[in-house]
């Protein structure tokens, strides 16, 4: 079997995968592992990377999907409401005043996504 595990990265594909570091008990049972049993402990986190970093793309999609439907609704009611009054009332309305990245944090929507309404 050819191995391209890391016993030095480990720690760090298990952050990107899960979102923390593993702990003594984590590190221990990899310690304990032979090759082949970090081999396939490995192939799996790489495949729970893809899979969590598959469903944030979609989950970002989504959000993004309803944050332009608030957007339309909003400017449906009021036919003088800009795109951009929109974005600026809502980083007002959550205290994101000049930084849109921290509106884009606190909605779950993808960094630079308010960019473009800001612009002109």
């Amino acid at each position: 079997m050819s191995y391209t595990y890391s016993d030095e990265l480990f720690s760090d594909l298990h952050k990107d995968a899960y979102g923390f570091r593993p702990g003594a008990a984590g590190f221990n049972h990899w310690n304990a592992m032979d090759p082949d049993q970090k081999q396939e402990r490995w192939n799996k986190m790489i495949v729970d990377l893809e899979t969590n970093e598959e469903n944030r793309i979609r989950m970002e999609e989504a959000i993004a999907i309803d944050f332009m439907i608030a957007m339309d609704a909003a400017m449906s009611e009021n036919s003088e409401l800009t795109q951009k009054q929109y974005v600026l009332s809502m980083m007002e309305e959550n205290m994101a005043l000049d930084d849109p990245d921290f509106l884009c944090y606190k909605l779950g929507l993808k960094y630079g996504f308010l960019d473009k309404f800001l612009k002109g």
